[in-house]
């Protein structure tokens, strides 16, 4: 599942070889090698989801066909409408920064989860605190456009100046830039209006920022659309509809590459609209054009992402406007498709797309059993249907239930890559062995546990038998019982 089809490579059998009868019986599960194809996903990129909770700081990454709840340590604390890119030099990372630790409080901090370390580390602050501004990322680039920042307020008495009365929060057009190499934040070409809850997107060397409100001016969205390119700003194709708080990414529709623009809110958006933008003959003479409607509305900056090869959309319900609360939908040729999402809820929550290496530690495969004829059965089954490894667990969430039963007749649980087993059917329980357990023991490791009958005992005092991510393969070709007698 973690290479692409027509690629080959050794995957563990388990074979069961029933040997002998009456009460000598002896069961022998052999462990052999096979070459097989492995399941395609293309898999290139993965989402790492982080924030967006009051009270559960998980981070869960979510790659075409794995959601972890596990591979990344959890956020030092709560966040909301924070920014965040994933950084490769001077080592992979992920940077986050600014956001809200809760309705009143704008932070400006900033951490760091270095791949390498596998830990969070707290970085230089932003030069002001600033919270649900526009995030692009280039790779080597992180940049901040508008938000919301503090601003202070005083006034004269007879006694002193400026005395301190009370602060507000105001829309800015202020652009921070973090360059990788230089490990600093500076400022960088303002857009040309005060602007919190857009969305942007960087494509090539320009880029893209849709939408967003100012209190002041425009309290119920935006259907602006800048593009930076040259270190100028310029007016783009406006949206069909106003909205701020939304997601956004570049992907294709139809085959057609574009921007898509979806979720949020606006006068005629109540958070289940969606539109594209083609990208490929030139921003200036292309048109949005509005497709399916979202199933349940989405209205606080919800999360874009890819499972399969299908467009998703996760959370984005709740406070302070509800609906999409835990929710996931998916893109299909009929049409959004929508289901509960198993993971952390997130409202206001942060989407960092990353490569898919960030992220193979977590990567799980269905378990297709010991043999490249149940592994074609296996995919075969799977080859239509939307789904995803959840740790051990396959989940199946837009599948019926009579579908659901012929599939997971064929593939039950998830596994490590490579490290596919059997079980111990029925009809060969003997009065020799009375069980064969595999299963998952860490995200890493799976075993084979036999258990032998009263009178037996395991050959050679070798029970058991493990398959580790790191090596794909099972330490021992076979296990068996055999009579204390003999």
């Amino acid at each position: 599942m973690t290479q692409a089809a027509g690629r080959h490579r050794l995957t563990a059998l388990l074979l069961l070889v029933l040997k002998g009868a009456g009460g000598n019986s002896v069961l022998e599960l052999d462990v052999g090698t096979e070459e097989v194809e492995t399941l395609e996903t293309g898999n290139t990129v993965s989402t790492v989801l982080l924030g967006g909770n009051k009270t559960l700081t998980g981070v869960e990454t979510l790659s075409r066909r794995t959601l972890c709840s596990d591979g990344i340590k959890p956020f030092p604390g709560i966040r909301f409408a924070a920014s965040g890119c994933y950084l490769a030099p001077p080592a992979p990372s992920l940077l986050v920064c600014g956001g809200r630790e809760n309705l009143f409080s704008l932070s400006s901090s900033c951490w760091r989860y270095s791949l390498d370390k596998q830990s969070w580390a707290e970085e230089e602050k932003l030069p002001l605190a600033v919270a649900g501004a526009a995030t692009i990322c280039t790779g080597e680039k992180m940049m901040m456009v508008g938000g919301v920042l503090e601003e202070d307020y005083y006034q004269d008495t007879a006694d002193a100046a400026d005395h301190y009365d009370y602060s507000t929060e105001v829309a800015t057009s202020q652009v921070l830039e973090y360059e990788a190499a230089m490990g600093k934040w500076e400022l960088g070409p303002s857009v040309p209006e005060n602007i919190q809850g857009a969305c942007g997107v960087s494509l090539g060397d320009t880029v893209i920022l849709t939408g967003g409100k100012n209190d002041k001016e425009c309290g119920y969205g935006s259907k602006n659309v800048w593009i930076l390119d040259g270190g100028k700003w310029k007016s783009g194709p406006k949206m069909n509809r106003a909205r701020f708080h939304h997601g956004c990414t570049l992907t294709e529709v139809t085959g057609r590459p574009g921007l898509v623009v979806m979720g949020g809110l606006g006068p005629d958006n109540l958070g289940d609209s969606v539109e594209f933008l083609r990208t490929n003959r030139g921003l200036e003479a292309s048109e949005w054009v509005i497709i399916h409607k979202l199933q349940h509305p989405h209205p606080n900056q919800p999360i874009v992402s890819l499972l399969g090869d299908s467009l998703t959309v996760i959370g984005g319900g709740g406070f302070p406007y509800p609906g999409g609360e835990e929710m996931i939908e998916v893109l299909t040729s009929d049409g959004w498709r929508s289901f509960r999402h198993v993971g952390i809820d997130r409202s206001f929550g942060l989407g960092i797309q990353v490569p898919a290496s960030f992220s193979h530690s977590c990567e799980m495969e269905p378990n297709f059993g010991g043999h490249s004829y149940f592994r074609r059965q296996g995919e075969a089954s799977l080859r239509d249907q939307v789904w995803f490894c959840h740790g051990e667990r396959l989940e199946l969430p837009l599948t019926s239930d009579k579908t659901r039963l012929e599939v997971t007749d064929l593939v039950r649980s998830c596994t490590v890559p490579g490290c596919h087993y059997s079980g111990l059917p029925r009809d060969l329980v003997t009065r020799a062995v009375t069980g064969l357990e595999c299963g998952l023991v860490t995200r890493d490791l799976v075993t084979c546990q036999l258990s032998c009958a009263p009178g037996h005992r395991a050959t050679g005092g070798l029970a058991s038998t493990s398959c580790s991510r790191d090596t794909g393969t099972w330490e021992l070709r076979h296990l068996e019982c055999q009579s204390i007698v003999d």
